[in-house]
């Protein structure tokens, strides 16, 4: 055997060239596709990747430094560059229980498309809501209405002053309400020239008031009944106009979205909320209510975000893929229930904690 022999430094230092290398620095090149000298964990990985049913989860366990986090990112990334964009979801209002807002299931992009859809659809409402009830076929249809309502309020009070003349009353407006009094030559008698009637005058003037009286009482009673069925009439025609008015709008949508019956049902929904409340697209909060039950034609609205009472149809998207190529993949580094489910936001309003959709 030969004996061992000494090395000098010099001897044991080999040389090398870069000049064959096709980059400068390792920053240069391209990382590779998977991770060295672990081909159980590749495989163990692209396994749990290969199970395409919920309920299967991934635990990666290793020393500090061997790519696990890499491994895992780029498996999943490759595996969902494949797959199709999943579908949008967005928050809508549920116009008959508003704490209980409908989830609404679209293709990827589609959810922010629709919540521009309904923006736009709210303006051209308004506008279109401003024209009809500005024209002057509703103005003449609400003001017969009115005029209807005068005349038969108009026409009990004449036949009771009628009656009341040819009983020398006369039917008199005080701050305590109507009252029949009796009169001569036109004038009113003091009270004085009343005592001074006989009892047999003073007696059939007071059986004259008292039936009078009964007769006011009525027409007063029939009062509230034929103004409610004036407003009824305005709120018919308020609802006919704002139906004409943006039924060939929502029925624009309705065609575009044909395909998805969630959404058909939904923009219904608005439809005939819009005509139950077209007050909410006029300028003041309340003052289109108070036109409708007074009769009157409500004032025109700035525009959609200057009115509060048009969020009701808002679209909250929560989930959108628009422009998206394959499946999303998610890191979460701090996977707390919120933080995985969600949680829901409040908006403090004079002391109270409120939320919507």
């Amino acid at each position: 055997m030969e004996a061992a022999k000494e090395l000098t430094a010099e001897a044991l230092y080999q040389e090398a060239t870069f000049d064959d290398l096709e980059f400068q620095t390792t920053t240069d090149l391209e990382v590779l596709p998977t991770v060295i000298g672990q081909p159980r964990a590749v495989e163990a990985v692209q396994f749990s990747i290969g199970i395409a049913e919920e309920g299967y989860n991934v635990f990666v366990l290793g020393p500090t430094g061997v790519g696990r986090h890499a491994l895992v990112k780029q498996s999943f990334c490759d595996k969902a560059a494949t797959e199709a964009p999943p579908a949008d979801w967005v928050y809508v209002n549920n116009f008959e229980e508003t704490y209980k807002p409908h989830a609404l299931r679209l293709p990827p992009g589609r959810g922010r498309t629709l919540q521009h859809d309904m923006e736009q659809l709210v303006d051209e409402i308004q506008t279109a809501l401003s024209t009809a009830f500005e024209s002057e076929e509703y103005q003449a249809r609400r003001q017969e209405a009115q005029q209807e309502f005068q005349e038969q309020q108009e026409s009990g009070f004449e036949n009771l002053q009628e009656r009341a003349r040819e009983k020398n009353l006369a039917l008199l407006r005080t701050p305590s309400g109507l009252v029949f009094a009796p009169v001569r030559d036109g004038e009113v008698l003091s009270a004085q020239e009343v005592q001074a009637l006989s009892d047999d005058v003073r007696k059939t003037m007071e059986a004259d008031i008292e039936s009078l009286q009964e007769d006011l009482q009525k027409i007063l009673q029939q009062m509230p009944r034929l103004q409610r069925q004036m407003q009824e009439r305005i709120r018919e025609l308020n609802r006919e106009i704002a139906s004409f008015a943006v039924g060939g709008l929502i029925e624009d949508l309705r065609t575009k979205y044909s395909e998805l019956e969630e959404i058909v049902h939904y923009l219904e929904t608005v439809q005939q909320d819009v005509i139950e409340n077209v007050q909410n697209f006029f300028a003041q909060e309340g003052e289109g209510q108070a036109g409708q039950q007074n009769g009157q034609s409500p004032a025109t609205s700035g525009g959609r975000n200057e009115n509060p009472l048009l969020r009701r149809y808002r679209v909250n998207v929560l989930v959108d893929h628009s422009g998206a190529e394959g499946a999303p993949v998610i890191y979460e580094d701090n996977p707390t229930q919120q933080n995985l489910v969600g949680r829901t936001e409040y908006v403090a309003q004079m002391g109270a904690l409120l939320t919507d959709f």
